[in-house]
């Protein structure tokens, strides 16, 4: 396993931690539930965005293959990182 493979697990891990203990004292255990059913789907985009940018950059742009497809990966990648960190992003910086 990668290290960015890794460390986007760690980060999702971590959220999901995060959120069990920071809303399970004003919810009950059926919100908590909803709610991390809510936030794993939510992390499927980034990690599949994370884990797969190789396998996902030659299909960027509309259906048609680029000319140098293997150049996309490193966006799709970079792409996962920004929506796996937004809601950090958005928690830190939002107020």
């Amino acid at each position: 396993m990668s290290k960015s493979k890794l460390i986007s697990l760690f980060v999702v891990v971590f959220y999901l931690i995060a959120f069990v203990f920071l809303s399970g004292r004003n919810h009950g255990p059926k919100e908590v539930l909803l709610g991390v059913v809510v936030l794993v789907i939510y992390m499927l985009l980034p990690l599949g965005c994370i884990w797969f940018s190789d396998g996902l950059g030659p299909f960027w742009g509309r259906g048609r293959i680029p000319e140098h497809a293997s150049d996309w990966g490193g966006f799709v990648s970079f792409m996962g990182w920004l929506l796996l960190l937004l809601p950090m992003l958005r928690f830190l910086f939002g107020k």
